[in-house]
């Protein structure tokens, strides 16, 4: 039915990603949607989803772009996707979201920080600042986001939505 096609956002960010604007986009989403989307601009991404796929992983450097997806993908049955289930993530995980928060600008869109406990926990833990944080927000930030806003010392940036973001972007 064509429903499930990437959206005018995930088109734009895989144009970001071939112009060199972007290298590595962390997602809480299973799909595939993004994936689609850099083939279409001729890019094959790095994607790690689990621990096994992180071990085999070219490394951030050598790859055109690395899609960090921390809850898994959906033809992978250890989603995550309750509660519990979004309370930790394996160690190497951990090394790996603790560096890109370390070494690289962020543009959040979409998350509200609510349920991904261990995605918040990488934030908290990340104290260094050396590149900016643009959190993105429809209406107000929810209290948590708000706290992982301070943290960052991101600025806050009111949107219409991600489709128009990235599109402007």
């Amino acid at each position: 039915q064509g429903l499930k096609t990437p959206t005018i956002a995930h088109k734009a960010i895989a144009n970001l990603v071939k112009c060199g604007f972007i290298k590595v986009i962390i997602t809480t989403n299973f799909d595939r949607l993004m994936e689609t989307a850099l083939l279409e601009y001729g890019i094959i991404p790095t994607v790690i989803s689990n621990i096994d796929n992180l071990k085999g992983a070219v490394p951030i450097v050598h790859s055109q772009c690395t899609i960090i997806k921390v809850h898994g993908d959906y033809m992978d049955t250890r989603i995550k996707n309750t509660i519990s289930e979004l309370e930790t993530y394996d160690m190497e995980i951990n090394n790996l979201l603790d560096k890109v928060l370390d070494e690289f600008g962020l543009i959040t869109c979409g998350w509200s920080a609510e349920w991904d406990i261990a995605l918040r926990a990488c934030f908290e833990r990340c104290k260094s600042h050396r590149f900016s944080t643009y959190w993105t927000s429809i209406g107000e930030p929810s209290l948590k986001a708000k706290d992982l806003i301070n943290v960052r010392k991101a600025q806050v940036i009111k949107i219409k939505g991600a489709d128009e973001l990235f599109q402007d972007l």
